[in-house]
């Protein structure tokens, strides 16, 4: 069993290896800023600590990330050796988060003791990295044992409890992931289940030495700094030291030890550096995150100087908060740390503790030394007490008897002199070991100053050029400069319109910097000062400025958030400096960049040829905007204010604007800066975006206006694009002649058809009133050059059918120019209006933008407009035309026709649909044992989804079908759409939320016009012959039945406050409506529903089918959970639909608008079928409640492990299942060697299905009288998928062990005994149980009753009393032998033979004298 043992262990090791290193081969996933949810379901806990003089608890599992926390309801007595079923989901929503907060978030699981007077008791916790779990795989860890522990107590390396669950971290844009999906594994044998996790430990050490140029903390002008360090939640700090108030550096010559789990889910150490306050909480001056991975791999087991970032001093705000915590966002340098940390794997002891550091070398070998020598001397100490205590005892019995006893009673003796001897000898090395302890420390200390502090000197000079774009365009400005302690400032001077020039050259200095820091020198921090106060600042970092030659180059100012004057990134201007560091040369100390003269500027003319915009974001409540441009070059300006673009997202000018410049030259000149904005004739203008330009991107005095190019507007960061602009330059030194461009392109009149189908799912333009008679305006006049002659008036289609779906069914014709080059080519505005009180009335509805390139140009020609885009590496752009292209976006197919991750093996889903037996899989059936119909080749439960029922062995009702984590109009069945598609918008305002600045109203999709588009002479004959198709069915309404398939759910919104939603499914379409609110479901999150509606309707028609989830309120109304909508004629006129033999399931978000993450997802799918062609619906219908008898016997036991190899041991077996009653063994008194029989059958009864696995807990206790019954060891075995199996196939199941655990003997053959190991609470081998499990249905199980333990009807086995227990005998030797165990029995027969050999000396010695007295006395 030994080897047995070592063979499993080193199995576990390698799987433990080989999900890390998957873990880490998987590519960094790039975070988004948005929001994001995290989703935590606890399965399973077990062998929770309880604390002292507690017999049972109520356990609550707490959840806590970005300060909000979540818990558990309280699960009612649970005992130390109690295994329960969770079954518990806990949401967290965090809103509007930047990507740094997401990727440095944690996640803390906590197990609390619930008291409902006092505070609740910590029992144990875990911590989770949110961006480990984020890199991980589909954004989840999935069934995952973890170990409780409690870092802050003293036994912080003892588990306080093991819990299995799933988490996942999912962006708004991100899949839905199901952490209830079954587990990989085998489907065949019962899996033992790992009981006890013996977690493995490295310890962490981390030497803090000293930091440098710390920041003033306190009023009283200096800090109190610690370190705290936390890896896997388990936290150590430094002692507090007073920064020293004249060089601002601190010593401590500390080192942290922190133990680390592994496998880790952590990816980094941090260490956060404190200002110690008396009273309140403690100011976070910094912290740095060291890569665990490159850690354990030995980067920083040297010496190193860590730079810290963060806030400006005596900074107290949320802003100054977050950059003390993420160093990426900080605004300032706040010293440096000299620190040294690696990993030992291979460790005996775990420390968790700090300590000065004494002679330089890790002191961990040293620590555990000390910590032997404290055992080593209290045992000493208790040996020399119990000594002195005999010494005391003799020294009493012999004072005052005999001569010797007085003597020494009146002159003492020699043994005083002596120990007073030995005294000053142990005082002598006492101090000769201090001394060589502080020689040590010194030659340390000495060292550190050698190689650390004794440094380089490193110069800084800087130049400052000029300033552009400034945020006020009045006032005085002036640079400072910040690196390692230095500063370097500028004069002030006044701004003219937003630009000033400086031209000078700062005062060089010089920094002295420590060795090794060259390596890592901070960043450089430049700051924009107004009004004494850093209101932007540029960080550059310093290997940027190496080069001493380098040319001034314009940087983007950012805001200081901190200080809040200037709002917003695109407001905060451009700065031209250079910057040079660089060791200092000590042979020419005057050396440094002569002052700069101010240039002379020659007077140029800049001509902006501005053509047209497009996707602007809207900026009108209406969902339109006006906007115009504001051109910034050089503190001049032109405008388009005057003349702004009436309703339009989509704005064209066509005009060269020119104004007058003065520049040294197009290379040095700051950059052109184009600003958009909506004209409000009562507020204030409305932000649209920006774009910066170099000027050195014109073109100087071409004959021609240089070819455009397509810019992306933003608000100032990448997180935020928000259009394009089409436009280019030209520069021009003939200030006095003003050149004309003729910048209009040449254009083709053609003929566009639109063939309207009809509007859909329309939302009231008035909030009060239904849809009545909505109508489309087309304006034809968005597509011509401004200025020139109207050739189209707007053309509009007649109100008809009322109602929020009506068919138009008209062909809208109309001539049009359209440019030759695709680059130019436009959009035309169209909106949509609701026709009320017989037309007087006519709100807007929304709008939508058709744009006619894809149409128009033919798609050769496009695909090599966008190879140009690929070649110029411009991939977002390219990636926009292909959409464009193909009409739909053709790189989400990957995720779905690559074969999926982790499923190697698997098809694509591109093959899958080529074959009808690859979307639906039908069982196949064998007959097995006694004529039992198994089911072979079970598909993967990961990609097919068990749908319907057997009643009889291949009645057809059962089969398989395969399921998409995605919808459907994802793949490439949607490749090409029947209709064109344009989702109808109308603008509304949010309140801001996070980071945001600028109020911007959000766009609610309010309906959905679809049509089909053709341009005359340039499609296809194949083009042309779909669309007249296309137009001649859509003349012809046909009755259809929609069949909706609708399985389960999962990841559903909380709706009520303290407990999960009672979701039910709601269906509608158009005013058809079924609602199954009758069979709600309470408090889950994964509701099972197997539901068919079948709705008729009429096709073209009303079209959007909408599945929606509710939740359900017994005194209130009920709250809408979210709603996913599904195109019917999309799928209805689609060839590649129809052609699908199987509709595959479909994994459905629903959304609400109110919301941009999903509110949870719907597993379903569809059938369409024209009347008189409807089949009879598949039954979905889950099969009815079955109850099963597990049968369960336990055999006997072997190798159980009591404590006392001495004492035989009481034992008997607990079992259970879930949380089914426990049942119990009788007591097999005085076992010996563990081998206990029992002969026991034990019966429970469980309920299928069930939405927890079935897995049964076997516990081995030794029976005491006189005190508590003893847990000795456990195992645990998952027969989920036995069950599994005899839920679908209604027949007798008996549980097969593991591989190679069968014995072979008639158990095995009959009755398929197998042995379980079993581990006590360390997770060391504990022992066996020979074991037999069948599950029977019910109803065999009434026909053929058994007994329980050996009651009657004892049959299938007949289980007889066992072997080898307990005989009464009326030999005493006999009975102690069966009393107290075979080699205690020889024992004490022994000693009771001596003692009556004792008594009998006792007895016969002085009759033997007496005798011999008195015969000598008569002789």
């Amino acid at each position: 069993m030994d080897i047995m043992e070592k063979k499993e262990e080193k199995k576990d090791e390698k799987k433990e290896k080989h999900e890390e290193k998957d873990i880490k081969s998987l590519p960094e996933a790039k975070m988004k800023k948005g929001d994001y949810r995290i989703h935590i379901y606890f399965e399973q806990s077990r062998s929770l600590v309880l604390p002292a003089d507690e017999e049972v608890i109520e356990p609550v599992f707490v959840v806590s990330a970005f300060n909000i926390t979540k818990s558990t309801r309280p699960f009612p007595s649970v005992s130390e050796s109690t295994v329960f079923i969770l079954g518990e989901h806990l949401f967290i929503d965090v809103i509007n988060k930047l990507p740094e907060e997401v990727k440095n978030g944690r996640v803390i699981i906590e197990v609390r003791d619930h008291n409902k007077m006092l505070k609740d008791q910590a029992i144990g916790s875990f911590e989770f990295d949110i961006g480990f779990i984020y890199n991980s795989q589909d954004h989840a860890v999935l069934h995952k044992w973890v170990v409780l522990s409690s870092p802050n107590d003293e036994n912080f390396f003892q588990p306080k409890g093991y819990i299995k669950l799933g988490i996942s971290v999912t962006h708004e844009e991100d899949l839905g992931v199901d952490l209830c999906q079954p587990e990989k594994g085998k489907q065949d044998d019962a899996a033992i289940l790992p009981t006890f996790i013996k977690p493995k430990l490295e310890q962490v050490v981390i030497q803090v030495i000293k930091a440098e140029s710390v920041p003033i903390m306190d009023n009283k002008g200096t800090a109190d700094i610690y370190c705290s360090a936390t890896v896997s939640g388990y936290e150590c700090r430094t002692s507090v030291i007073e920064a020293d108030n004249v060089t601002f550096s601190v010593m401590w010559c500390e080192e942290l030890f922190l133990p680390c789990l592994v496998p880790c889910v952590s990816n980094s150490v941090r260490l956060n550096f404190m200002d110690y306050d008396t009273v309140g909480a403690d100011d976070f001056i910094g912290s740095i995150d060291l890569d665990l991975e490159k850690i354990k791999k030995g980067k920083y087991k040297d010496f190193f100087w860590s730079n810290i970032y963060g806030a400006p001093p005596l900074a107290d705000s949320e802003a100054a908060d977050l950059m003390n915590k993420i160093p990426e966002l900080a605004s300032h340098w706040r010293g440096r740390v000299l620190l040294r940390v690696w990993v030992i794997d291979d460790c005996k002891t775990i420390l968790k503790k700090s300590r000065k550091i004494r002679h330089g070398v890790s002191g961990y070998e040293e620590e555990i030394k000390e910590q032997e020598k404290k055992t080593e001397e209290t045992e000493e100490e208790k040996e020399r007490k119990k000594e002195k205590e005999k010494e005391k005892e003799k020294a009493k019995k012999k004072k005052g008897k005999g001569f010797g006893g007085m003597i020494s009673g009146i002159f003492g003796s020699d043994s005083g002199t002596e120990s007073e001897e030995e005294n000053d000898k142990k005082k002598k090395k006492g101090k000769e070991k201090v001394a060589d302890k502080e020689k040590k420390e010194n030659k340390f200390m000495d060292e550190i100053i050698e190689k650390f502090e004794t440094g380089e000197s490193y110069e800084i000079r800087a130049q400052v050029f000029n300033a552009s774009a400034l945020p006020f365009k009045e006032g005085k400005y002036k640079v400072k400069i910040e690196w390692s302690g230095l500063d370097l400032t500028t004069s002030e001077k006044e701004t003219e319109n937003g630009d000033i020039n400086w031209f000078e050259t700062c005062k060089r200095k010089v920094a002295q910097i420590p060795k090794g820091v060259s390596k890592l020198l901070p960043d450089v921090f430049i700051y924009l000062i107004y009004d004494d106060e850093k209101i932007c600042f540029i960080r550059l970092k310093a290997k940027d400025c190496f080069e001493k030659d380098k040319t001034p180059s314009w940087n983007h100012l950012r805001p200081e958030t901190h200080v809040n004057k200037v709002k917003n990134i695109w407001n905060a201007g451009f700065l031209r400096l250079k910057i040079y560091i660089g060791p200092y040369n000590e042979s020419n100390p005057e050396a440094n960049w002569g002052a700069l003269k101010p240039p002379s500027f020659n007077n140029w003319v800049l001509y902006a040829h501005i053509f047209q915009c497009r996707d602007l974001p809207a900026a009108d409540k209406n969902g339109l905007a006006d906007p115009y441009f504001i051109l910034y070059c050089c503190g001049n300006e032109t405008s388009t204010k005057s003349s702004p673009c009436d309703l339009t997202l989509n704005p064209k000018w066509y005009k060269t604007f020119s104004m007058p410049i003065s520049i040294t030259s197009p290379e040095e000149a700051p950059p052109m800066m184009i600003s958009l904005f909506d004209y409000d004739t009562f507020d204030e203008d409305d932000f649209m975006g920006m774009c910066q330009i170099d000027l050195s991107q014109a073109e100087i005095d071409p004959e021609i206006a240089p070819k455009p190019k397509w810019r992306k507007l933003n608000f100032g960061d990448n997180y935020t694009e928000c259009g394009e602009i089409l436009c280019s330059f030209t520069l021009s030194t003939d200030v006095e002649y003003r050149r004309r461009f003729n910048i209009t392109p040449k254009f083709v009149e053609t003929t566009v058809d639109i063939n309207v189908l009809g509007l859909r799912d329309l939302k009231p333009a008035v909030g009060w009133l239904p849809v009545n008679k909505a109508f489309v305006r087309f304006d034809l006049n968005s597509l011509e050059i401004p200025g020139a002659a109207v050739s189209a008036e707007p053309v509009e289609t007649q109100p008809f059918e009322e109602g929020p779906d009506p068919n138009i069914l008209t062909v809208v014709s109309a001539k049009c120019k359209m440019p030759v080059d695709p680059l130019y080519a436009s959009s035309f505005t169209v909106t949509v209006h609701d026709s009320l009180f017989g037309g007087i009335s006519q709100p807007l509805i929304g709008i939508f933008t058709i744009n006619l390139s894809r149409y128009f140009y033919p798609r050769t020609k496009l695909l090599q407009f966008a190879e140009a885009l690929a070649k110029q590496r411009n991939i977002i752009k390219f990636k926009r035309l292909i959409r464009k292209i193909f009409k739909t976006d053709v790189f989400s197919f990957k995720k779905h026709d690559e074969a999926p991750r982790d499923k190697p093996d698997s098809l694509s889903f591109v093959e899958i649909c080529q074959e009808a037996n690859r979307l639906v899989v039908v069982p196949i059936f064998k007959v097995g044992e006694k004529d039992a119909i198994k089911e072979v080749n079970i598909p993967d439960r990961r990609i097919y989804m068990s749908i319907g029922y057997n009643r009889q062995a291949e009645d057809g009702k059962k089969h398989y079908r395969y399921k998409l984590d995605d919808v459907l109009e994802h793949t490439h069945i949607f490749s090409y759409l029947p209709f064109d598609e344009f989702p109808i918008y109308r603008a509304t305002y949010v309140e801001n939320s996070g980071n945001e600045t600028i109020e911007r109203p959000t766009l609610q999709q309010v309906g959905t016009f679809k049509s089909n588009i053709r341009v005359a002479g340039t499609q296809s004959s194949q083009r042309n012959a779909d669309f007249d198709a296309i137009t001649k069915q859509l003349l012809i309404k046909k009755k259809c039945v929609v069949r909706v398939y609708i399985l389960d759910a999962f990841d559903i919104e909380q709706k009520d406050e303290d407990s999960l939603s009672d979701p039910y499914v709601r269906v509608k379409l158009g005013d058809i409506v079924f609602s199954d609110k009758n069979n709600h479901q309470e408090d889950v999150t994964d509701p099972k529903i197997y539901k068919v509606f079948d709705i008729y309707t009429t096709l073209p028609g009303r079209s959007i089918l909408k599945v929606q989830m509710w939740d359900y309120n017994k005194f209130s109304s009920d709250s809408k959970i979210g709603t996913t909508r599904i195109d019917l004629e999309n799928r209805f006129f689609n060839k590649d639909w129809h052609n699908l033999a199987h509709k595959p399931i479909e994994t459905r978000p629903l959304y609400l608008t109110s919301c941009k993450r999903p509110q949870g997802f719907v597993r379903m799918w569809i059938e369409i079928m024209e009347e008189g062609k409807v089949t009879p619906a598949i039954d979905i219908s889950l099969k009815p409640h079955m109850d099963i008898e597990a049968r369960l016997i336990i055999w006997k036991s072997a190798d159980v492990q009591t404590g006392d190899p001495r004492d035989p041991g009481d034992l008997y077996v607990k079992a259970k299942i879930n949380d089914l009653k426990e049942q119990r063994t009788d007591t097999h008194y005085k076992a010996i060697a563990g081998e206990g029989a029992w002969n026991w059958r034990m019966k429970f009864n469980i309920t299928m299905p069930s939405k927890i696995e079935n897995i049964v807990t076997l516990q081995i206790w030794d029976k005491d009288f006189l005190s508590g019954n003893d847990f000795l060891s456990e195992a645990q075995i998952n027969i989920q998928n036995q069950v599994n199996e005899v839920y679908h196939e209604n027949s007798i199941v008996k549980v097969n062990g593991p591989a190679g655990r069968i014995i072979n003997d008639s158990l095995a053959n009959e009755w398929k005994a197998f042995w379980v190991e079993c581990k006590n609470k360390t997770g060391a081998p504990g022992g066996q149980l020979l074991v037999s499990l069948e599950l029977v249905p019910e109803r065999i199980a009434k026909n053929i009753p058994v007994g329980e333990g050996r009651d009657e009807p004892n049959h299938s086995p007949v289980l007889v009393k066992p072997s080898g227990r307990f005989k009464w005998s009326m030999n005493p030797i006999k009975l102690l032998g069966e009393l107290v165990g075979p080699e205690l029995n020889t024992k004490v027969c022994c000693f009771i033979i001596l003692g009556i050999l004792i008594l009998l000396l006792i007895v016969c010695v002085p009759i033997f004298f007496a005798t011999g007295a008195s015969s000598a006395a008569f002789s």
